[in-house]
């Protein structure tokens, strides 16, 4: 089974998908080390265990 921890954003339709780090404008950067430390979400960010979870969160469907 695939990993799928780490950080999603869903922003104009599209699930994005980041599993190490998010760098973002404004030297604002979330890395998945520290992923407890953060208060979500941080510029649309959020952290999730898998993909599963971040489509019940999302709403949206599960894509196998």
């Amino acid at each position: 089974m695939e990993n799928t921890e780490g950080f999603y954003k869903f922003e104009d339709d599209l699930l994005q998908f980041a599993p190490n780090f998010v760098c973002m404008p404004g030297d604002i950067n979330i890395f998945i080390e520290n992923k407890n430390d953060y208060e979500y979400p941080i510029n649309g960010w959020f952290y999730f265990q898998n993909y599963e979870a971040a489509c019940i969160y999302f709403n949206l469907p599960i894509i196998n």
